[in-house]
């Protein structure tokens, strides 16, 4: 979502790993469906999504990814929680998103969200500038997606609401991890 070298980046690099935390929360909890408001506009975009197969760990003092999970299920695993408690934070995780009836696979990356590995719907135009046409729309969506989650995710942790969530979030990291597989 940002380049990273911006002064004006629109992503704070030290929320990055709240986000991730909070995204796969919801995903684990299947609360992660969402109705949007288009900015001018009557018109709402539905939005969902949840981690996919892949997400990786690493220490809060290091730069280096030093914990990888990968398979159907990541928090199903007790290595996934095991990387929490043990105080590492998420480097980078492959995000499943639908939007509208399209769905996109991507990779965010901390510190500044960026993504990588996007995946687009199938093409149904014919013709270059079609295609091209068409994969201009699906990045915007997908783009406008990540910036409403993220959006209602920093409003979110602005709020009093946040202490006992980020409470509860922490709990369901350290009870989850102890459950036996």
């Amino acid at each position: 979502m940002s380049n990273g070298n911006q002064n004006n980046d629109i992503v704070l690099p030290h929320l990055c790993s709240d986000f991730f935390l909070w995204m796969c929360f919801l995903s684990q909890r299947d609360e992660s469906v969402f109705e949007f408001e288009l900015p001018n506009s009557e018109a709402t975009m539905p939005v969902a999504f949840w981690i996919d197969d892949r997400i990786s760990f690493r220490s809060p003092a290091e730069e280096q990814t030093r914990t990888v999970v990968t398979g159907e299920s990541i928090f199903q695993t007790h290595e996934a929680y095991a990387a929490l408690q043990s105080g590492k934070v998420i480097q980078d995780l492959r995000v499943f998103l639908r939007v509208y009836e399209r769905e996109y696979v991507m990779t965010l990356k901390a510190p500044y969200l960026d993504i990588s590995s996007l995946k687009f719907p199938e093409h149904e135009s014919d013709g270059d500038v079609a295609v091209i046409l068409e994969r201009m729309l699906f990045y915007n969506e997908v783009m406008m997606a990540l910036e409403a989650i993220y959006q209602f995710f920093v409003e979110l942790r602005t709020t009093d609401e946040w202490d006992s969530l980020g409470s509860y979030i922490r709990s369901w990291v350290h009870s989850e991890g102890g459950k036996e597989e």
